[in-house]
């Protein structure tokens, strides 16, 4: 090598002044990976590397690592939830507020449109707060009779409360009658109770449109918070029970029907008040 040679790769050629050799280690033809040795100033940064793909998933969900009923993008919907994609919400954890209780409400999700159909508007009645026994007991009868569609009504009173005007329920009553109405015909809602009153319950029917009762019923998935509850039910078809720290809700289905109460009380308690209905004899 003379000095009219180029240099290793990241630092020149010595001037001329006759043959220099590579630096010690360094083998001819090789490129110079360390430091420039001393003279010799350092050659070029090389370019920064490309950054890498960021995790599309994020943290840990909160079924845990696709674990649960968490959904990644593109997994096959299960079996029986076209529809059952329903995952309990408080509106985020949707909570409708009347009173000042916080009366749970399950919101579905789902990829159908609405139905846009209109629900009936409940007249009150006269009624006495109250007239039932303490909380926790079942208060539900006994019996067998079968309810026809034409039976299975709102009441006018429930357990002596009578239902709020609708143009005093707050607006998200009526959004959570519009996502039943998806997948139910015939949907009404009532709020029984007053705004003063903090013990205000909410009740919903709804009949067979796209989805069997029933199977809604069984395959119902609620939101983390709110545990599933052991009751008992003497009639026929399927009853399910689930309560937060603040609220319960039960909820009841057959071939042709859906019944959902919830309440601030307990499990035995609504599902006591969601048999009378069944029945024909909440009052």
């Amino acid at each position: 090598m003379t000095g009219n040679d180029a240099g290793p790769p990241g630092w020149p050629g010595p001037a001329g002044g006759g043959p220099q050799p590579y630096p010690p280690s360094v083998p001819p033809g090789a490129g110079y990976g360390g430091p420039p040795p001393p003279g010799y100033p350092a050659g070029p940064t090389g370019p920064t590397g490309a950054v890498g793909p960021t995790n599309p998933y994020g943290a840990t969900g909160p079924f845990g690592p696709g674990g649960g009923n968490y959904q990644f993008p593109n997994a096959p919907r299960p079996p029986s939830a076209k529809r059952t994609a329903i995952i309990a919400a408080l509106a985020g954890t949707l909570v409708v507020v009347v009173a000042a209780a916080l009366i749970l409400v399950f919101m579905l999700k789902d990829d159908d449109e609405k139905s846009g159909k209109a629900a009936p508007t409940n007249s009150a009645t006269s009624g006495r707060f109250g007239s039932s026994g303490a909380p926790g007991t079942p208060t539900g009868p006994t019996g067998t009779a079968r309810p026809t569609a034409r039976q299975l009504a709102l009441p006018p009173t429930l357990d002596g409360r009578r239902p709020m005007a609708e143009s005093d329920l707050p607006s998200v009553v009526a959004d959570v009658r519009d996502v039943f109405a998806r997948d139910f015909a015939d949907v009404e809602l009532s709020v029984y109770g007053t705004r003063n009153n903090p013990d205000s319950m909410l009740a919903l029917i709804g009949t067979k449109q796209s989805v069997r009762p029933s199977d809604f019923v069984r395959d119902f998935v609620p939101q983390t918070g709110a545990q599933e509850q052991t009751v008992t039910w003497r009639q026929p078809g399927k009853a399910r029970c689930w309560a937060t720290e603040k609220a319960v809700a039960c909820m009841w289905g057959d071939d042709a029907h859906l019944l959902y109460v919830s309440s601030v009380r307990t499990p035995a308690y609504t599902i006591g008040q969601l048999e009378k209905i069944y029945l024909g004899q909440a009052s």
